[in-house]
């Protein structure tokens, strides 16, 4: 039968036990090729063929893996004791890979006005790098914040929903700006398993008002009515105002108060008056004090300003 073989010595011709090796074919370039050869007892070995003593092969099996990384899969210590060498070579070329969570999130909350509340069924969705390695129904997830458990032992293939209803208070909800942190779990198959994690936060801010008005003061109303908002935790930026006008900017008294405005295509400084207070209820009836920032002269043209 044709074997496979690994030729230690390929100078050794002495017969044993009336076995001789008959190289047929020889794959690759010494030292230590790889040949197949014919076996049989008493066999009569053409003149030119190579005899090599039973002592002078060693056996290898064909290696049946692929190659997923870089060699130098087996950690110093490891204990290879009576381990077949296609189990070795796996440990070398196929190591064990760490599943983790490449993205988690609750659909729906994202960024949100400082007073909104998360409530009603809320779908929390995951990817895991490797879903092969997490252990089945390992999925938990919890509100790290109250701290409680919202989804326990739940299948590792993504999506699960929780009612936000249920939670104290009906929901999650901040009325001042903060972070909200949500965790996901779940447990691999590696030996000993260990569990492995990722967060999702979601933020609360207030939202920044600006844009233009023939007015040469705001009322809160007027306020929430310039064309332009954002919810933001810091003031610096570019802003664009469209032409006529004073150009308003109007801030939440807890973010950064700006120190400057230049023209975004002349840099120069442009003239703002100084800030004047008023008491604004958002969209959720929380009440918070503005800083209102107006230009001094009604500027024609559209325009962007840098504010620092």
């Amino acid at each position: 039968m044709a074997i496979g073989k690994y030729f230690k010595d390929l100078t050794t011709t002495t017969d044993v036990d009336g076995l001789l090796g008959v190289a047929e074919k020889a794959d690759g370039s010494p030292p230590g090729n790889k040949f197949t050869y014919s076996k049989t007892a008493n066999l009569s070995a053409p003149s030119d063929a190579k005899v090599l003593t039973e002592g002078g092969v060693v056996d290898i099996t064909q290696y049946t893996g692929t190659t997923t990384v870089t060699v130098g899969g087996i950690t110093a210590g490891t204990s290879l004791t009576n381990d077949a060498v296609n189990d070795v070579l796996d440990k070398i070329l196929r190591p064990y890979i760490l599943p983790t969570f490449t993205a988690f999130s609750i659909g729906g909350v994202t960024t949100q006005e400082v007073g909104k509340k998360v409530t009603g069924v809320q779908t929390f969705s995951w990817t895991i790098s490797d879903p092969t390695h997490a252990a089945a129904n390992s999925i938990n997830i919890y509100d790290t914040i109250i701290p409680q458990t919202l989804v326990t032992g739940h299948s590792i293939t993504s999506p699960a929903t929780f009612d936000f209803s249920t939670l104290p208070g009906g929901g999650v909800e901040l009325d001042v700006p903060g972070s909200y942190v949500w965790q996901i779990e779940a447990t691999n198959t590696n030996v000993p398993p260990a569990t492995f994690t990722r967060n999702y936060t979601a933020n609360w801010y207030w939202l920044l008002h600006y844009g233009t008005s023939t007015n040469t003061s705001l009322n809160q109303t007027e306020i929430k009515a310039l064309v332009s908002s954002l919810l933001t935790p810091t003031t610096a930026r570019t802003y664009s105002f469209a032409a006529g006008g004073y150009k308003y900017l109007c801030v939440n008294e807890d973010l950064p108060q700006p120190t400057s405005f230049k023209d975004a295509s002349t840099g120069f400084d442009i003239p703002f008056e100084a800030a004047v207070t008023v008491s604004v209820d958002n969209a959720y009836s929380i009440t918070s004090n503005y800083k209102v920032y107006r230009s001094t002269n009604i500027l024609g043209a559209a325009i962007s300003i840098i504010v620092a």
